[in-house]
This record gives C-alpha cells, sequence and structure tokens, in this order.
C-alpha cells in the first residue's frame, strides 16, 4: 500500500482525515465523528457504503448528500 501512495504522490498527506476501519459500527463511528467535527465548525466529507436508496447517500459535506450534478459529472 505504501509502494501505491508513492505513486499518487502520497494524496492522502494532502489534507487530515480520519479512517475508521472495523467489522462492525463502521457507520455509527463516522458519522458520529462527522456531526461532532461540524459541531465544531469544521468543513466534513464523509463517504460510507452501503447505501439504501441512492448511491448519493454514500458521500455526504456537511452533512448533505453530493448532488445529481456531482456524481453525473463523474460519468462523462
Amino acid at each position: 500500500m505504501g509502494n501505491l501512495c508513492k505513486v499518487f504522490d502520497n494524496p492522502h498527506n494532502a489534507f487530515k482525515s480520519i479512517h475508521v476501519t472495523g467489522t462492525n459500527g463502521k457507520g455509527s463511528v463516522s458519522l458520529k465523528c462527522a456531526n461532532v467535527l461540524q459541531t465544531l465548525g469544521f468543513k466534513t466529507g464523509l463517504f460510507i457504503s452501503p447505501h439504501i436508496s441512492s448511491f448519493r447517500e454514500r458521500i455526504k459535506v456537511n452533512g448533505e448528500m453530493i448532488s445529481v450534478e456531482k456524481v453525473t459529472d463523474y460519468l462523462d
């Protein structure tokens, strides 16, 4: 993984992040972290998987789902 990160110039060093891993509770922990950080005034981005009814549920910025336009921009 370290070598792959080097190939892409270590993009994970370009921004602060919290990477939640494990078997159970990742979605809940991620949502709670995002909510706390938003309450403290930080801009948050959240990616969770799987979605329930819309792919857009997976990607949120400050608690708002990604727009349909942003999703379709990546399809072109």
